[in-house]
C-alpha cells in the first residue's frame, strides 16, 4: 500500500507571512534542488539571504475594490512572488484550492474562464494533480488569449535546512505552462518549473525554488528566483492550538520503540503511520492516551518517516531509524 502522507492544511483567514529572498546563484540545482524520493536532505542554511523582506497576506475578498467581482471568491491571497499576479483570488472547499481570478493593481480584474485548481486536500505523498484554464489579458492592442497548465507531483519527503532552522518536510514539484496570443498570432509562451517545500504547522511554503523560461518577440529569457519563509505570524481573531507534534524514543532503535503524546491530546484519537524509504506503509493504528510501544523488532533495518494526525488535519513528520 502506498503512502497518504499529508503535506498541507487548509488556508486560513488571517495569516501572515514574512518572507525573503535567497541569492540563488549560491544554490547547486543538481545537488539542493534536484534529488528526489525518501529519505532526502536539503541543505539551504548557508545561503545568503538578500535582505529583501516581503510578506503574504490571506485576506477575506471583501477588502479590496475588486473583491466584490470575485464571484465565489472566499479566500484572497497577496503575494508579491505570485506566479500569476501579486493579488488573486481562490474558491476554497474541504477537499480543493482553486484560482478564479486575479488582478495586479486591484482596479482590473481578470476571471478564469474555469476555476484553476491549484492545490487539494489532503495532499498525500506521490499524490500527481493538474489542470487547465483560460483567462483573456486586457491591453491597448487587444485582449491576449491565454491558456494556462500545470502539473504538480509530491515527489520526496526528508529534512530541509533553511537559514531558520531544520525542518521535517515534503516536496512538491510543478510545472506551469502559458501560452498567449494575440489576434490568432502566437505571442508569447513561458515554462516555470516550481520546487517547493511543506511543513507541519506552517501553511506557506518553508523554501521555494523556482525557474522560468520566456519567450516573447522570438527573444527568449530565462529567471531564477529563491524564497524562504522568515515567519508564520497568526491574526489575534484566529485560535490554530498547538502544532501537534510527538516523540520518538529511542531512535535509533533496534527492538521497539515508545511514541509519546503531549499531554493536552492525551486523550484524543491520533493516527500512526509509519513508511519506509519506498513508501511503503508498514504500520498503521490509533492511539489514545500518553504513550504506545510498537515493536519493530522483524522490521528491516533503515531509515523510516512516521507521520502523526488527527481529526483536526493538525499533523507531524519524524524520522525513524532502525539499526
Amino acid at each position: 500500500m502506498k503512502a497518504q502522507v499529508t503535506v498541507n492544511q487548509l488556508p486560513d483567514l488571517g495569516e501572515v507571512f514574512a518572507i525573503d529572498a535567497l541569492s540563488y546563484g549560491e544554490i547547486d540545482f543538481n545537488t539542493q534542488v534536484k534529488p528526489t524520493g525518501g529519505n532526502q536532505s536539503w541543505d539551504f542554511s548557508n545561503v545568503t539571504s538578500l535582505g529583501f523582506p516581503d510578506t503574504a497576506y490571506y485576506l477575506p475578498p471583501g477588502i479590496f475594490n475588486t473583491g466584490a467581482q470575485a464571484t465565489g471568491a472566499n479566500l484572497a491571497i497577496f503575494d508579491n512572488t505570485s506566479l500569476l499576479a501579486a493579488l488573486t483570488y481562490h474558491t476554497v472547499t474541504p477537499t480543493e484550492q482553486r484560482i478564479i481570478a486575479y488582478t495586479d493593481d486591484d482596479t482590473t480584474l481578470v476571471k478564469m474562464e474555469t476555476p484553476y485548481l491549484v492545490n487539494k486536500f489532503p495532499l498525500n505523498y506521490l499524490d500527481e494533480l493538474g489542470d487547465m484554464s483560460k483567462f483573456n489579458i486586457p491591453t491597448q492592442l487587444g485582449d491576449i488569449k491565454t491558456e494556462i497548465e500545470n502539473f504538480s507531483k509530491v515527489d520526496s519527503w526528508g529534512e530541509i535546512k533553511t537559514p531558520m532552522g531544520t525542518y521535517a518536510s515534503l516536496r512538491v514539484k510543478t510545472v506551469t505552462t502559458l501560452q498567449g496570443s494575440l489576434f490568432g498570432i502566437p505571442f508569447f509562451n513561458a515554462t516555470i518549473n516550481e520546487y517547493k517545500w511543506i511543513s507541519p504547522g506552517f501553511d506557506y511554503e518553508l523554501l521555494r525554488y523556482s525557474v522560468a523560461e520566456t519567450e516573447f518577440n522570438n527573444e527568449i529569457s530565462n529567471d531564477t528566483f529563491s524564497i524562504y519563509l522568515v515567519d508564520q505570524i497568526i491574526s489575534k481573531t484566529k485560535n490554530p492550538g498547538k502544532p501537534l507534534s510527538v516523540s520518538i524514543g529511542p531512535n535509533p532503535a533496534s527492538e521497539s520503540i515508545w511514541i509519546t503524546i503531549p499531554d493536552e491530546r492525551e486523550n484524543k484519537k491520533i493516527l500512526i503511520e509509519i513508511f519506509d524509504i519506498s513508501a511503503n506503509k508498514v504500520f498503521e493504528q490509533v492511539i489514545q492516551g500518553k504513550s504506545q510501544e510498537i515493536n519493530v523488532k522483524h522490521w528491516e533495518r533503515g531509515t523510516y518517516m512516521l507521520k502523526a494526525s488527527e481529526e483536526t488535519n493538525q499533523w507531524a513528520l519524524q524520522k525513524l531509524i532502525l539499526q
